[in-house]
């Protein structure tokens, strides 16, 4: 009987650390999803508010983790290069972060979680004046509120 009760204890306890090891990784995939989610931008061609295929395809992924997270909202800010005018600029952030929250709400996510703001080129991830950095400062950006 003592045999039988010490293997049901070893039994449990070997299921404990299973289920808890399953939690862990559960956990630490919801961090990771949440990390791709912020992190991955969008980005836009010179001069253009249109969505490429690879844009379609990162935000289908955002609505995905949108769908799979429904508590959370998010801020999409629309960012360009340094070249056009100020004004012009904040226009073309304007209708980038639009472009985006558009085609999230055509794939399902509730348009009241999704706000949009423009920078235009005031804040740049890369301010130096090449074509790498124009490349990356012209973007939609997530931030989770």
């Amino acid at each position: 009987a003592e045999r039988a009760a010490r293997l049901e204890a070893e039994r449990l306890e070997a299921e404990r650390l299973r289920a808890q090891q399953l939690q862990d990784q559960q956990q630490a995939q919801m961090a990771e999803a949440k990390s791709r989610f912020m992190n991955q931008n969008v980005l836009f061609d010179f001069d253009s508010s249109e969505l490429t295929g690879e844009a379609k395809d990162l935000l289908r992924e955002k609505a995905d983790w949108l769908q799979a997270n429904p508590s959370e909202t998010v801020m999409i800010e629309g960012h360009c290069d340094e070249r056009g005018t100020t004004v012009y600029n904040l226009a073309l952030g304007e209708r980038r972060a639009n472009a985006a929250r558009t085609y999230l709400v055509d794939l399902g996510v509730s348009a009241h979680r999704l706000g949009t703001v423009s920078y235009g080129e005031e804040k740049p991830l890369d301010p130096s004046p090449t074509e790498d950095a124009y490349r990356i400062n012209r973007r939609a950006q997530f931030v989770i509120r």
